[in-house]
């Protein structure tokens, strides 16, 4: 299981005031909706909180996309990471759509990593 995933660890990395700060840095329309861009920096700086922005849905105040890197080096052999997280709205609900990190390593130089998330099927019951 991933460390993050652990509850003593989830409840500490979650985008909530009682983890990070925000500051609201404007509007901006995402996937033809308008949003609330704000700027998130962690309480704490460890490599499971990261430093950047979110974008909040106006009308769900769901988070609906994340611009950001992380608060701190996972590694040192890592270093220049930026990940994008996007949502969309599936059945009335935010599901992950897409999650992009591109990273700088010692090791392997430039990686780049996508995740998409398709066929998504809402079952009500």
């Amino acid at each position: 299981m991933a460390r993050i995933s652990q509850d003593n660890i989830r409840d500490s990395t979650r985008i909530t005031p009682a983890n990070y700060t925000f500051k609201l840095t404007g509007t901006q329309e995402v996937q033809g909706r308008p949003s609330y861009v704000l700027e998130i920096d962690p309480k704490i700086v460890n490599k499971f909180l990261m430093r950047g922005h979110i974008f909040v849905d106006a009308e769900d105040f769901a988070i609906v996309r994340v611009e950001a890197r992380p608060a701190q080096n996972p590694s040192v052999f890592i270093h220049d990471t930026h990940v994008t997280q996007q949502y969309t709205k599936t059945g009335g609900a935010w599901l992950a759509q897409s999650n992009h990190s591109d990273t700088e390593s010692f090791l392997f130089g430039r990686t780049d990593v996508t995740i998409d998330s398709t066929d998504y099927e809402v079952v009500r019951k």
